[in-house]
């Protein structure tokens, strides 16, 4: 996680509340990558992003299932603004309840990240 960047930690996130029920289709990840990217868009207009760059470095490192302890290291290494905060929980929120239903491994793994952005 030395190495990542804002979008591969953002991408980690979103990725992380989309697998949490472990069935991500392809309409949902496409959903993630527009999300992300006018995430990025938004807040840090300078970043050439690619998803798929991303989730290779996020593949290639390890110990990074405790969404916990990654997201509280990584809140550590980079400012996010409160809006931007604000925003990737919105977008989660969205993403758990894209198939109309939210399962429990769903909500717990959004529910960490949400504590740990609203702190």
């Amino acid at each position: 996680m030395k190495t990542w960047r804002v979008e591969d930690f953002i991408t980690y996130l979103y990725h992380m509340a989309a697998d949490a029920d472990m069935h991500s289709d392809e309409n949902e990840i496409t959903a993630n990558k527009f999300k992300i990217k006018r995430i990025l868009m938004s807040y840090f207009p300078g970043i050439d992003y690619n998803y798929d760059e991303s989730m290779q470095i996020i593949k290639r490192t390890q110990n990074i299932e405790n969404v916990t302890e990654v997201t509280k290291e990584l809140l550590s290494k980079f400012h996010l603004s409160a809006d931007l905060r604000t925003d990737i929980v919105s977008d989660l929120n969205d993403i758990v309840t894209t198939d109309e239903k939210v399962t429990a491994q769903e909500y717990e793994v959004v529910n960490k990240i949400r504590v740990l952005l609203k702190n």
